[in-house]
């Protein structure tokens, strides 16, 4: 029957939604509001096997089915992938397509808690990392999720375990974030061979985090894994300490990411990576955050970035900002930054707090994000920055918070304009709730 629906259902060129994941859709603007439940995690009479904790945002197929990630629940309660089925009366059915095996002090090999976003190939293969696992339970890994023709069976194969046995930790530990590859600012689809890049929190030479690269090798039809740079390499970790977002790829080399720590003030940079003569990559740090009275400029970012016009940087902090409750920013080529806006300058933070995901981008230049608090009811927002700021919507409406609460996870824009995004919290599953997967509609 899924089969059946994935055929009736109109199809979207791949290429245009990833333009849309990468730039966003047609502009849009004066959203109503209208709100859509997809699915409440951890509905499974307590025992979450639906899952639980989603911190990672959506992805779209061709056919307008949803993937994504929970941190928890499942069968092992070690977290799942899972897709949400676009029907044809409109409906969403939620589809396990794995669940992660027990981590234990003992290890669990294909890792567990997965925390970052998937990325979806030309195939319909996916790709996603886990926070924790591998050999040693302390490590991470990365992995490909295939389907077969039928998409009624997926199979799961490691790409590259992290913190091996005797490593020491040297190509890095727990991961917070999800792979990027060159093309995907710009909207091509991922070819399931290029080279893949991510980061890592923690481990490295010096215990501060890392940014890798996985290079497919043909002949042995594997993946091999390359420490493109370790952070703390510097004096007082000026190079930056703990990157948590993605990184981003512009043109076919250069990466761009963020450390929540470091700098030259210790409170979170933006870093460009860029392949050195003869070898190896060469860092240049961007940008120092608290550079300014009470770090209006921002503090500690954990989003990565994404690519806007003219090479223009787009990211978000948490702290900091004339509010003291997180800012949105822009980086300039050149390393100037500006605020767009400092949250908490409404009355009550109504305009929201905290925002934890990097923002996404329309046609037009408008922005879209999520805070993980404040708003009217202080459970976060969803919001966008165009000519003015504006709060399109506000979580926890409603006692109990059944359409959700503190999203922390990046949104997605479709061709129509619709945004999809994750809460971590509320929902109508056990008290305080774990998580939702949403819809607003303009």
């Amino acid at each position: 029957m899924r089969g059946q629906k994935l055929m009736c259902r109109p199809l979207r060129p791949l290429a245009v939604l990833l333009a849309i994941a990468a730039f966003g859709a047609p502009a849009t603007h004066a959203f109503a509001n209208t709100y859509n439940l997809l699915e409440a995690f951890c509905q499974a009479g307590g025992k979450c096997k639906n899952g639980s904790g989603p911190s990672a945002g959506l992805v779209m197929d061709a056919a307008g089915n949803l993937y994504g990630v929970t941190s928890g629940g499942g069968r092992n309660n070690s977290g799942e992938v899972y897709e949400l089925v676009h029907n044809l009366d409109n409906s969403w059915t939620q589809v396990i397509l794995h669940s992660f095996a027990t981590c234990t002090a003992g290890g669990c090999p294909e890792g567990c808690q997965p925390l970052g976003n998937l990325i979806l190939d030309s195939s319909g293969n996916l790709y996603g990392t886990t926070s924790k696992g591998g050999l040693n339970a302390f490590g991470a890994t990365a992995f490909e999720l295939k389907p077969n023709l039928t998409h009624t069976k997926w199979t799961l194969s490691l790409l590259h375990t992290f913190c091996v046995y005797g490593s020491n930790c040297s190509d890095g530990s727990f991961s917070r974030a999800g792979l990027a590859y060159a093309g995907q600012s710009a909207g091509q689809a991922y070819d399931g061979v290029s080279p893949l890049f991510g980061t890592m929190y923690q481990g490295g030479v010096f215990g501060h985090g890392t940014v890798f690269e996985l290079k497919y090798v043909p002949k042995s039809a594997k993946w091999r894994e390359i420490t493109v740079y370790t952070f703390c390499s510097l004096s007082n970790c000026a190079d930056g300490d703990r990157p948590a977002g993605n990184v981003v790829v512009s043109g076919k080399s250069t990466l761009y990411g963020t450390t929540q720590y470091g700098g030259q003030s210790s409170n979170g940079a933006v870093f460009a990576l860029n392949p050195a003569v003869g070898g190896g990559w060469s860092l240049k740090v961007m940008y120092s955050f608290c550079q300014v009275v009470n770090c209006a400029d921002g503090e500690q970012p954990v989003a990565g970035l994404m690519i806007g016009s003219h090479g223009n940087l787009y990211g978000t902090t948490p702290a900091g900002g004339k509010g003291g409750s997180g800012t949105v920013f822009k980086l300039s080529s050149g390393g100037s930054e500006s605020v767009l806006h400092s949250f908490c300058a409404r009355r009550n933070c109504a305009d929201g707090a905290a925002p934890m995901a990097s923002p996404i981008m329309d046609s037009s230049g408008n922005l879209f994000g999520t805070t993980q608090s404040g708003g009217a009811n202080n459970h976060g927002t969803v919001f966008e920055i165009g000519t003015s700021m504006q709060v399109l919507y506000s979580f926890c409406g409603q006692v109990n918070c059944p359409d959700g609460a503190s999203p922390i996870a990046p949104l997605a824009l479709d061709g129509s304009g619709d945004l999809f995004g994750t809460t971590n919290l509320g929902g109508n599953g056990p008290p305080g709730g774990a998580g939702v997967a949403f819809e607003l509609t303009p």
